[in-house]
């Protein structure tokens, strides 16, 4: 799965992780993944991202980007913040990855981005 700043609102952390978590439950492939490209642009939505995402059984990985590097700088682009880009997969060690998304959860009717 790719996505790119899907993550701006808190109120759609929860169902577009519920959305990511059931697609990856379903897939065939051990190493299936979402590559986020992701932008700070508010680090309590940024904490509140990979905390749930954890909680609901992922694993979350940083990626190098190095066009944050000192040489390339980031004038060229509509922000001053710095780009992220993440790899989440299921821990299939956390019992967690296994729990179904309950889209009767009011966070889950609060918003479907997907």
């Amino acid at each position: 799965l790719i996505g790119a700043d899907v993550v701006c609102w808190p109120e759609f952390i929860t169902p577009f992780l519920m959305t990511v978590k059931g697609l990856l439950q379903v897939s065939n492939c051990d190493d299936a993944a979402l590559f986020l490209g992701y932008v700070c642009r508010a680090k309590n939505t940024t904490f509140r991202f990979l905390n749930e995402a954890k909680k609901m059984g992922f694993i979350v990985n940083e990626m190098t980007m190095p066009i944050n590097n000192d040489k390339m700088g980031t004038s060229f682009l509509n922000t001053k913040n710095k780009l992220q880009a993440f790899v989440l997969k299921l821990d299939r060690g956390n019992s967690m990855w296994k729990e179904k998304p309950n889209w009767n959860d009011a966070k889950a009717k609060i918003a479907a981005p997907c």
